[in-house]
């Protein structure tokens, strides 16, 4: 799998990762909204001067320092609902700026892992992608 990860990490935003720069293989996650299973990797990249967004994966990227996800009043929760749920459920979210940050790993990735590795971590999603700072 995590060839495959650095391969999309390649296509859709023109990164090319080393194997030597990954860090961590996260817990592998099922999301809400669509049941697929996703197999995410920590890795410390050096961000470009700039992208290569593959347009129709990738909306935009944007910043975010780890330190403001851990912000107490950053995470918040609220009811939502998706075509594919049965009703509403509680979704996890985080407000930085304009942006709100929800997904399948974001809370693991803010709580468990800013305080283990330092440094640059990237995190790829269909639509937006995000690039943290510790």
């Amino acid at each position: 799998m995590l060839d495959t990860a650095i391969w999309e990490v390649k296509e859709e935003l023109g990164l090319l990762i080393d194997r030597a720069e990954v860090l961590a293989e996260l817990p592998v996650v099922e999301t809400r909204t669509t049941g697929y299973r996703v197999f995410p990797y920590l890795a410390r990249i050096e961000v470009p001067n700039r992208w290569q967004l593959a347009e129709r994966e990738i909306a935009e990227i944007f910043g975010v320092k780890l330190s403001d996800l851990l912000q107490p009043d950053a995470h918040s929760k609220r009811i939502e609902h998706f075509h594919t749920w049965q009703e509403p459920q509680p979704v996890s979210s985080y407000q930085v700026g304009s942006y709100r940050l929800w997904g399948a790993f974001l809370s693991d990735l803010a709580s468990d892992y800013s305080a283990t590795y330092g440094g640059r971590v990237g995190r790829m999603s269909r639509r937006k992608a995000f690039v943290g700072k510790a």
